[in-house]
């Protein structure tokens, strides 16, 4: 099932495997697994850290390999061990 929803600048489309947001200059952002399930707890765009900013890309995360979103006020952290975690920042 495909479920549109549309919030000021954004679209979203809701997959069965992820969150595709789409801006209003067409950049498209995927949201998916671990990330996407944090980023829903703390409110989707509404919650702490704001609309996604970026793609999932590999990035170290204590001293391993993980993954990493930005978000408008900060990102989401995952590894295998420890699983999502999320980072608020003052300066994004």
């Amino acid at each position: 099932m495909i479920q549109f929803c549309c919030i000021a600048k954004w679209t979203f489309v809701l997959l069965e495997m992820g969150l595709l947001s789409l801006t209003a200059l067409a950049q498209e952002i995927t949201v998916y697994g671990a990330i996407r399930e944090l980023w829903g707890k703390l409110g989707w765009d509404g919650g702490k850290l704001g609309f996604p900013t970026s793609d999932e890309y590999d990035a170290p995360v204590d001293g391993v390999n993980g993954k990493r979103q930005d978000f408008e006020k900060g990102y989401i952290v995952w590894t295998p061990k420890k699983g999502a975690r999320e980072t608020i920042s003052a300066t994004m």
